[in-house]
């Protein structure tokens, strides 16, 4: 269909009201079978010499405009379907598919006479109020679409189309909870739907859920390996998995089925950015500029590569043409304020860093108090919804802080397994993992990200505020019993954070530089099969092979892994969430940092987001890890040597 309106396939407007068109005689029979297998021409011409010898054969002339309309004729079908509903003014086949029809072809009015009058003769057929669902939608008016959807899965709480319709409606309004818990439902009773499983992975990655999201992609792959929209989905949620090498591998796939299309090249540009292969990317984004010179897009992905190989003058030039080819561009304010946080010039990117980063869950709605100004709290209670992801949580929650010296009682409205760990910091009185209850105790309310501009901390503040975070004393307790079990030697204990299995090789070569005179190994992990099922601990030669006793710290949530890195002398870990709460927590330690890492990690070592950690930054000219290595092996004697000295 046309103007991109989510109408069912041919199939499904065959058989509308379920009146069995099959049925009348063996040549509207051989008709249907022909365009049901894609084979509409053939159908055409059937159905053409079945209405010249029938004249008045109205569902002849239903299944011809149908199949007009799935060919894109859209005129000719709202002829043929216009005929049909003129010799039959009872059948709502008729009526429910001319409303698709003049749809098509932008004439919105007449479209809806034709669904009111379709709905009038059968006002619970669910594809019909599906139908017309999506056309209120294009109009603007969600209200009565919802409604709409609503008596579809009333009539069959089972339709996909419905449930799928309705989905994306909630996604919009920004209600994704119920979009999630909808698909959910759908995809359990219709296990083999591709695009409810699509859908449903979709929502899960704008709610952060990307092992969920992945999860449900990889489902939907498997249902139709070659459906040229679900690889871009199943790559765009394989990059923001980290899973680089294979989202490149199934987007490489996406761009042969559909090489003219900007999307699909412009995700395998970012997926050889996120591997480091800044001359492919570089050259893909190259070509695209050429051919969509007005377009944003490939000026915003070389300018994101720009940024991250630290080439701040090309990055501002490419910048500058997204704003004259789209000024409105959201991505291009994003991109600028991520320059200024890696240069470490805060104060300017708090108005866009609030408005990029929003919470991933929301409840329209909910009666909420009125959303605080920044003005003295003067003894007023301040609710902050903190469901962010999880490292633009622990990032931000220093700023919990700043605004309990407002003079007023704070508390946050958490994901549930941060909850805890928010509790902890200075100035928050309650942390609560649910909403319900939460904003009727509060006078005023702000999204932690909104904290920012109102607070508008500068650099040096922000590296105050270190350590933000504070493992529970009572998870913590255990752990440092647990290593103190263990006869180390007098050497200290590192603490090694699990990689994702992606980067396990990495992680492997960095054990085996370490100096098993100084250092025992505490290994902190998940348990086995827990969430994602983070990989056990990579085969070691070297020194490491010799850095025995090697001690494993189980951490399933944030809170225990919080306790583990608390537990250890030094951490090293891989960029990441983990990585980002030892920052938090003012533990010291190594962070390996991709150049396309997170913007907290800067250009430099060392920053004001994490005082106590050492960024080491592969360079994005070098052609492997190795010099980065060599870089971590001299910290780490570096950081043994200080640690003596304060001892």
């Amino acid at each position: 269909m046309s103007g991109g309106t989510p109408f069912p396939a041919l199939p499904t407007l065959l058989t509308t009201a379920g009146r069995g068109l099959a049925t009348h005689n063996q040549t509207l029979n051989e008709a249907l079978v022909l365009a049901q297998s894609g084979r509409t021409v053939k159908a055409i011409a059937l159905l053409g010499g079945l209405i010249d010898a029938e004249p008045r054969f109205a569902d002849a002339y239903v299944a011809l405009g149908c199949c007009y309309l799935h060919g894109g004729r859209s005129a000719d079908a709202v002829a043929a379907l216009g005929s049909a509903a003129a010799l039959d003014a009872y059948n709502p086949d008729a009526f429910a598919n001319l409303a698709l029809a003049h749809a098509a072809t932008g004439n919105h009015d007449d479209a809806r006479v034709c669904f009111d009058r379709a709905l009038t003769l059968a006002p619970d057929n669910p594809v019909t109020l599906s139908n017309y669902a999506a056309l209120l939608v294009a109009a603007g008016e969600d209200e009565e679409a919802a409604g709409c959807y609503r008596r579809a899965l009333t009539a069959d709480p089972n339709h996909s189309l419905a449930c799928s319709g309705l989905a994306k409606l909630l996604r919009r309004r920004g209600n994704r909870t119920a979009a999630a818990a909808l698909l959910h439902h759908a995809t359990t009773v219709n296990p083999r739907h591709h695009g409810l499983w699509l859908e449903r992975a979709e929502t899960l990655v704008e709610m952060g859920r990307v092992d969920e999201a992945l999860a449900a992609s990889r489902q939907a792959n498997a249902i139709d390996p070659t459906h040229t929209d679900g690889l871009i989905v199943h790559g765009r949620i394989l990059l923001a998995a980290g899973v680089a090498a294979e989202a490149a591998a199934v987007l490489k796939q996406a761009t042969a089925l559909r090489p003219n299309a900007i999307t699909p090249r412009f995700l395998l540009a970012e997926a050889h950015r996120t591997q480091g292969d800044y001359t492919a990317a570089m050259a893909l984004w190259s070509v695209l500029v050429m051919r969509f010179s007005r377009q944003p897009q490939p000026y915003l992905g070389m300018a994101r590569a720009l940024i991250d190989m630290g080439n701040i003058d090309g990055a501002r030039r490419c910048l500058e043409r997204v704003a004259e080819v789209a000024p409105d561009a959201p991505e291009r304010h994003w991109l600028q304020a991520e320059l200024d946080l890696r240069q470490g010039y805060v104060t300017k990117a708090w108005p866009v860093l609030a408005d990029h980063i929003r919470p991933l869950a929301a409840e329209p709605g909910t009666a909420r108090p009125p959303v605080w100004d920044g003005a003295p709290l003067e003894g007023r209670r301040l609710l902050v919804d903190a469901r962010l992801t999880i490292t633009d949580t622990i990032l931000l929650a220093r700023l919990l802080t700043l605004a309990a010296r407002r003079g007023g009682p704070v508390s946050v409205l958490a994901h549930p397994a941060l909850a805890r760990l928010l509790s902890t910091v200075a100035g928050v009185d309650a942390a609560h993992p649910h909403p319900r209850g939460a904003y009727a105790e509060a006078d005023l309310w702000c999204t932690l990200s909104g904290l920012a501009p109102l607070l508008a901390p500068r650099r040096e503040d922000l590296a105050a505020l270190t350590p933000s975070l504070r493992a529970p004393a009572a998870l913590m307790a255990p752990m440092a019993a647990r290593l103190a079990e263990v006869d180390a030697g007098g050497r200290r204990w590192l603490g090694v954070v699990a990689p994702p299995p992606e980067q396990a090789d990495l992680m492997a070569a960095v054990l085996d530089r370490v100096d098993p005179d100084h250092w025992a190994i505490a290994w902190i992990a998940p348990a086995p099969g827990h969430g994602t099922g983070q990989p056990p601990l990579p085969r070691l030669t070297g020194g490491a092979a010799g850095a025995g006793p090697l001690v494993t710290l189980t951490a399933n949530d944030p809170v225990e892994t919080a306790a583990a890195l608390s537990a250890v002398d030094h951490v090293i870990a891989v960029d990441g969430p983990a990585a980002h709460l030892a920052g938090a927590l003012g533990c010291p330690g190594h962070i390996l940092v991709r150049p396309s890492g997170h913007w907290a990690w800067g250009y430099q070592p060392a920053g004001p987001w994490h005082p106590t950690l050492t960024a080491v930054r592969r360079a994005p000219t070098d052609a492997d890890w190795e010099p980065a290595l060599e870089r971590l092996g001299q910290g780490l004697e570096t950081g043994l040597t200080n640690r003596n000295k304060s001892d």
